[in-house]
């Protein structure tokens, strides 16, 4: 029997194809990635994002400067077009610019204005998270489709190397929670199978 986080990958295939198909920006691997609690870490158009993974789970993070930092836990983040919604957490929405990761698909965390459509695309990719675009399009969930992600192979990669703080994370998270069996049980065909890159 199929682990139920991986169900319907088919349709988180095709969402990822979907917008592979309209050309996705460059991204460029930071190399210290799998230290501490980073997993992933990149940068796309000049904005950096790491993946990082705490003892509530595995979050993405928009490095603003060194200083100032936004995260929201991977597993209910995805993309969203917000159209004039609620300020983020102390900015406020940049004219032209709706794009967010949120929260429950309608919570803004993170900002995602400097990325272009193209940016944002590759990011959606590359974190596994979905793209809704309000009126358009049908749910992907967030959880299923981080699985499906280069995320997620990065998070399996830093899982190996950090056993124990892998464990307590996925033990204690409360959104992901149980991810590294993934580890002792991964599904047919990989879980990384599904994506576009």
């Amino acid at each position: 029997m199929a682990d139920s986080r991986f169900f319907d990958e088919e349709s988180i295939a095709e969402h990822f194809r979907q917008l592979a198909d309209g050309q996705l920006a460059e991204v460029h691997y930071v190399t210290n990635a799998l230290k501490g609690e980073v997993f992933f870490d990149l940068l796309i158009e000049g904005v950096r994002f790491r993946g990082l993974c705490t003892a509530s789970g595995p979050s993405i993070e928009r490095m603003w400067d060194a200083s100032h930092t936004v995260s929201v836990q991977l597993g209910v983040a995805s993309i969203s077009e917000l159209q004039g919604r609620e300020p983020i957490r102390g900015r406020s929405l940049v004219e032209g610019q709706p794009w967010s990761i949120c929260k429950y698909r309608h919570q803004p965390r993170i900002s995602l204005d400097g990325l272009s459509q193209r940016g944002i695309a590759r990011l959606a990719v590359e974190f596994g998270m979905p793209i809704n675009a309000f009126g358009r399009g049908r749910h992907i969930d967030e959880a299923q489709a981080f699985y499906a992600s280069p995320a997620f192979q990065a998070l399996m990669r830093w899982a190996d190397r950090h056993p124990h703080m892998a464990a307590r994370a996925s033990n204690e998270g409360h959104y992901l929670r149980g991810w590294a069996s993934v580890l002792l049980d991964p599904p047919s065909g990989g879980s990384g199978s599904a994506m576009v890159a």
